[in-house]
């Protein structure tokens, strides 16, 4: 698959886990700080085109060193292994953004812990790791999905035959 369909099977399966995440929210809790996706979504991609550019850099170099030595499955345990760090680092680090302000007060809201919220620091804690896995489960169904259809249509596409 070629470097350009790659990134944009990441950048959409970002897109979709982020409408996600935005979409079942309450309209009177982050719908009402991000009247719209692309004002929620802004900011979040601002953080990830920034480690995007660091880690997809990272995968060319150690993928071509690997595909020098004909490993081509360790490039590829590598290429997921990067953007699943990908998913992750973004996450972490749009929560620390003033931007974020909406999705912490959502996560430590009776909303998201409706069974009782948890107390201290503990409310912290497990409200990042929730707003991760919250965004990192429709991140891997998309992706796992985007590459399904990418692999069948570019299959597709080489088995009609070409006229010269």
């Amino acid at each position: 698959m070629s470097v350009v369909r790659r990134a944009i099977l990441l950048l959409v399966a970002e897109l979709f886990a982020s409408w996600w995440v935005w979409s079942r929210a309450l309209t009177d809790t982050l719908r009402e700080a991000f009247p719209s996706f692309w004002v929620y979504e802004s900011t979040r991609l601002v953080c990830w085109t920034v480690l995007f550019l660091a880690l997809f850099s990272t995968w060319l170099l150690m993928g071509n060193s690997a595909r020098v030595r004909n490993r081509t499955s360790l490039s590829a345990i590598v290429g997921i292994a990067l953007a699943l760090a990908l998913e992750v680092s973004t996450s972490l680090w749009y929560w620390r953004t003033w931007s974020a302000d909406a999705i912490r007060d959502l996560y430590g809201s009776v909303w998201y812990w409706h069974d009782g919220l948890p107390q201290g620091p503990d409310l912290l804690r497990l409200s990042l790791w929730a707003y991760v896995s919250d965004h990192a489960l429709p991140w891997v169904v998309a992706l796992a999905a985007l590459e399904v259809l990418s692999n069948s249509v570019s299959k597709g596409l080489r088995a009609i035959p070409r006229q010269e």
